[in-house]
């Protein structure tokens, strides 16, 4: 399993996946302390976990179909085994 998830990180260097991973919770963290910085940890996470995890949930699996279907066509997933019947 950990051999996907290197080949995953792979296929996704040189994107702007990569950099929104480390963009969305950095501009999050500034966001939280310049407008309220009293209450800087607890905006960082209402806001992290209200507006911001939700669209990484739907961004992330959204630029990596992109991805695939655009510029490598599936080709590293037709050729995996799967065993319809056992799941």
């Amino acid at each position: 399993m950990i051999a996907y998830v290197k080949a995953e990180n792979l296929k996704q260097r040189r994107t702007f996946l990569k950099k929104l991973l480390w963009l969305a919770p950095l501009m999050l963290v500034l966001l939280a302390f310049a407008l309220m910085p009293a209450y800087f940890t607890v905006n960082a996470y209402n806001w992290w976990y209200v507006m911001l995890l939700p669209a990484m949930v739907a961004l992330i699996p959204a630029m990596m179909h992109q991805k695939e279907a655009r510029y490598l066509n599936y080709r590293a997933l037709y050729p995996l085994i799967y065993d319809k019947f056992r799941g």
